[in-house]
């Protein structure tokens, strides 16, 4: 499943929801299949269940609880939705924050629950600054190495910049 697909898809059903961090299947079939039209009712059932096993989401009792800061997403404008890439066993690389969440819990600190929580008290007054942004941080405030990390953001920013 690619990830970063998914993420975007659970984040319009929060900021439908009014940035809700519970949500029911329900929530998910009105908003993806009817409402915006992105996947059909069926695909939206496998949608939920494959967000379940990348932990994306998790179930508490009957609501589906969203693992990872649903309002810091940015979704595009024009943002559409690919079946096969979203469905795809293998999916282009991880995000930034699936990185930088696998290297604070490779350090023992925290768990990513624990880490995106965190991460909500850091900066709690900056409302720029994103999840990528507030998770550095607190790898900084742990002393945990993100020299990869860094040297990955360098050469994106890099690229952009030589494509102007």
């Amino acid at each position: 499943m690619d990830r970063e697909q998914a993420r975007k898809l659970i984040a319009i059903v929060s900021q439908e929801k009014r940035h809700a961090r519970q949500l029911e299947e329900g929530d998910f079939k009105n908003i993806l299949a009817y409402k915006r039209k992105f996947l059909t009712e069926e695909k939206v059932d496998l949608f939920i269940k494959e967000c379940l096993k990348e932990g994306l989401l998790s179930e508490e009792e009957d609501k589906l609880l969203i693992n990872f800061n649903a309002s810091g997403e940015t979704i595009p404008i024009d943002f559409i939705v690919n079946e096969e890439v979203l469905f795809s066993e293998t999916s282009s690389d991880k995000s930034l924050v699936d990185k930088i969440l696998d290297i604070i819990v490779a350090s023992g600190k925290l768990t990513k629950r624990d880490a995106l929580k965190k991460s909500r008290e850091i900066m709690p007054n900056v409302r720029g600054a994103d999840l990528a942004v507030r998770l550095i941080v607190l790898m900084n405030d742990l002393n945990i190495d993100y020299t990869d990390i860094r040297k990955e953001i360098e050469k994106n920013i890099f690229e952009i910049i030589s494509l102007q």
